[in-house]
């Protein structure tokens, strides 16, 4: 198996001789380092370009802090550095692989969120009123309802290329182009496309030699911050689209390269990696984003050459990756099915860049239409669910374009799966909300690391790569069920300034492996391999600091309870103003239906807490809901130093992260086995009974009630009320006398609310199954 980390070998640090909020512990640190401004959102591979940096805390000892090389990076002196700006000349060799990558800076704060710059062999310069040479970069802001021009000399006949990169530079102008003459007679203009992510482009033709102006706007003339834009003009190779986009994990599978200079590659899918970025086939000319097909555990299909029957898939679940390559054409593939089957038919298309309107069409082998899908929710891309009716053994999946387009770029990707068949094999995803930790020098940050479970439960073995020397990461595990675990990061006085770490989580149980993404990095959509890097630094310390209270040592969180957690807050010497305190955990934020977090099923705080500046010590108050779903959580406050007027933050401190495990204040237990076995007679009704008892935990004493769930139509059980005093139940349930003998299952679970002053708050008991084996007696079997 190739390694993972497919381009670790190029984290580089250079010293110059509001995305996520950073997370610090032990000994407190001050504001990290800001990036507002960049002049130049580029850098040139093989030169010196130059960059003025506008922020906060930029000084002192600036560095750069990127996934690729950087040859040499000088402070400049004219003008003088400042805290809120500094100038670079940034040199790139040669062995840079031109695409969009994160770049940060680093200073002794602390490291910054990143910025996103291309980088490639265009000359990179700032927008002015013409561009001397071709090819270019061009580099600029656009204003509210301001157009931006600039000019270019062209001769007749020759081809030029312009585009926009705006929303790809993670900004928010929505870019719209023109081309005019020297009559301002206009030769073309482009718009945002989903091919580009929200980008434009467009090539012309010059009718002639002339002088050509170029005029970029925002679509809606209401230019949003950050308004940065990178203006290409000239040619050069760029990458639109990757067919197969695909690859079947473990396989070598030939692509194509759609898009202008390049072509055939190869990619060979042994990596544990999800993305698998592509080589450039002449990286001299490249520019934009760099290729990369997905890596899926799924058999993946590519479409062969049309014949007269249909193309035979594979076994459900599968993929197939098809082009309509002409006007008119319809792909074709017969797919074994069985009745009573729920399937799930999706062409991705226009959310990869294809100008394909799909439409899907099931027929049978007779030739008559089953069902047909077009636009799924919120796309042109088809999503299609079938029930397969009786008598239906096989069905022809017919692809093409609603307007009977084709082409080279109408690729699409057909995925078919069972939407009752449950988790494909089992799998798990690590993310991090965090995209860097600043660490004080010998002290200690946390960074939540959580992980979303289909099928498999087991623990989780985490390998830090790239950790920086004199850092330690711990613990190294995330347990069996858990939803994720807090990093305790530490640094040794003399650690390394800052690096860039990739977490690799391990699962001997299948043996699965999956690298940590951070969520939400600006790069999650274009180059998903570099949104797995955190940023860890090194910071300078401060004195304010905070530690656990006396709490007891069996501590736990029970279900729909309360949990004081006590601390003791340690101010610098003079300060005295107020601390502000808040909870992190290592829970999974829970969502609703609509993705909105869900604040009734989240560790929460009761209330917002600040320790007076006149004190010390303090209590913030856990509420625990009334589920949890896993069996240990880690817990840890976060102390924030604030000025007098509660309106900046001084300083940011953490206690050491706490494991408690999860409580339920109420279970149950039977009597006798789960399964019943019984005869039941045709003329008489049967009755049995399902005794147990109720087992209480913690600090819980209150009324418990008993039900059986999810039997079927006929059968009674009375439900049981087992009172404070009481720990013994009884169930009677209750077969009609003309009941089929058969195997009935059901599910027995006890409810209460463990605060009475919150009745509707409702914690469930462990879930007992039930199965009643029921026969007929001699005299019925003899009938």
């Amino acid at each position: 198996m190739i390694s993972s980390r497919v381009h670790i070998s190029h984290r580089w640090l250079l010293c110059a001789s509001a995305w996520l909020t950073v997370v610090v512990g032990g000994t407190a640190i001050a504001a990290e380092p800001a990036i507002r401004a960049v002049s130049i959102r580029g850098l040139r591979i093989g030169a010196t370009t130059t960059l003025t940096v506008d922020g906060s805390n930029l000084v002192p000892e600036p560095r750069l802090l990127a996934a690729f090389p950087i040859a040499k990076v000088e402070l400049k002196s004219d003008p003088p550095p400042q805290s809120n700006r500094i100038v670079l000349d940034v040199t790139l060799g040669e062995d840079v692989v031109p695409g969009m990558y994160p770049l940060r800076v680093v200073s002794m704060s602390g490291v910054s969120a990143p910025i996103v710059i291309g980088v490639d062999r265009l000359p990179q310069v700032p927008v002015a009123a013409k561009v001397e040479t071709l090819p270019a970069a061009v580099h600029g802001t656009v204003a509210g309802s301001a157009i931006v021009e600039t000019t270019f000399d062209g001769k007749a006949g020759q081809e030029v290329t312009i585009e926009v990169e705006a929303q790809q530079l993670a900004g928010a102008l929505r870019p719209v182009l023109h081309v005019y003459d020297s009559r301002r007679l206009q030769l073309g203009w482009a718009w945002p496309t989903p091919t580009l992510f929200g980008d434009c482009r467009l090539k012309v033709t010059l009718p002639a030699d002339d002088t050509y102006t170029v005029a970029l706007h925002d679509a809606e003339y209401a230019a949003q911050n950050p308004n940065h834009f990178r203006l290409k003009i000239g040619t050069w190779a760029y990458a639109d689209q990757v067919f197969p986009a695909v690859v079947e994990r473990g396989k070598t599978q030939p692509v194509e390269i759609l898009g202008n200079g390049v072509g055939a590659a190869a990619a060979n899918a042994d990596v544990m990696t999800a993305w698998l970025p592509l080589d450039w086939p002449d990286p001299s000319t490249a520019s934009g984003l760099r290729p990369a097909v997905r890596v899926v555990d799924l058999p993946e299909v590519v479409e062969q050459p049309a014949g007269e029957a249909p193309q035979v898939l594979p076994a459900i679940p599968v993929a197939v990756s098809g082009r309509i390559a002409a006007d008119g054409e319809e792909d074709r593939y017969r797919l074994a099915v069985s009745p009573g089957m729920r399937l799930k038919f999706e062409i991705i298309a226009e959310r990869r860049g294809s100008p394909l309107d799909s439409v899907l069409v099931l027929r049978n082998d007779e030739g008559a239409q089953l069902a047909r899908g077009e636009d799924g929710p919120e796309t042109t891309d088809t999503v299609l669910e079938y029930a397969v009716p009786a008598n239906v053994a096989a069905a022809i999946v017919a692809v093409s374009d609603l307007h009977g387009r084709g082409g080279p770029r109408c690729v699409y990707r057909l995925l078919v799966e069972q939407m009752d068949a449950g988790p494909r094999k089992p799998h798990f995803r690590l993310f991090t909300p965090q995209d860097r930790l600043t660490v004080a020098s010998d002290g200690f940050g946390l960074l939540p690391l959580h992980v979303e479970r289909a099928g498999f439960d087991g623990p989780i073995t985490l390998s830090p790569e790239g950790l920086p020397p004199g850092m330690t990461v711990e613990p190294l595990e995330i347990a069996a069920g858990a939803e994720g675990v807090l990093l305790n990061v530490a640094a040794q006085p003399g650690a390394s300034a800052a690096a860039l770490v990739q977490f690799l989580g391990t699962a001997e149980e299948g043996g699965l492996q999956r690298i940590a993404e951070v969520a939400g990095h600006p790069l999650a959509t274009l180059q998903p391999w570099l949104a797995s890097d955190v940023a860890l630094a090194r910071g300078t310390p401060t004195a304010f600091r905070i530690e656990w209270g006396e709490s007891p040592s069996d501590a736990a969180l029970v279900l729909a309870g309360k949990l004081p957690l006590p601390v003791r807050v340690m101010r610098p010497e003079g300060e005295a103003t107020p601390v502000r305190l808040a909870l992190i955990t290592s829970q999974n934020t829970p969502l609703l239906a609509n993705n909105q977090p869900d604040p009734n099923k989240a560790l929460r705080a009761e209330a917002a807490v600040e320790i007076a500046p006149d004190k010390t010590d303090g209590e913030l108050a856990l509420i625990v809901p009334p589920e949890l779903a896993g069996p240990v959580y880690d817990i840890a406050l976060r102390a924030e130093l604030l000025s007098k007027d509660k309106q900046t933050v001084l300083a940011t401190a953490f206690t050491p992260p706490r494991r408690l495990r999860v409580v339920n204040p109420v279970g149950i237990e039977l009597t006798g086995p789960p399964k019943i076995e019984a005869v039941i007679d045709p003329k008489t009704p049967l009755m049995l009974k399902i005794t147990g008892s109720v087992v209480r935990r913690g600090a819980f004493t209150g009324d418990v009630a008993l039900a059986l769930e999810d039997l079927p139509g006929g059968v009674a059980a009375v439900p049981a009320t087992v009172k404070a005093d009481a720990t013994a139940f009884e169930i009677p349930v209750t077969f009609p006398a003309n009941f089929q003998p058969r195997e009935v299952t059901a599910k027995l679970v006890a409810t209460t609310a463990p605060n009475p002053q919150q009745a509707n708050v409702k914690v469930r008991s462990n879930v007992i199954e039930l199965t009643f084996a029921l026969s007929a007696s001699a005299a019925q079997s003899a009938n």
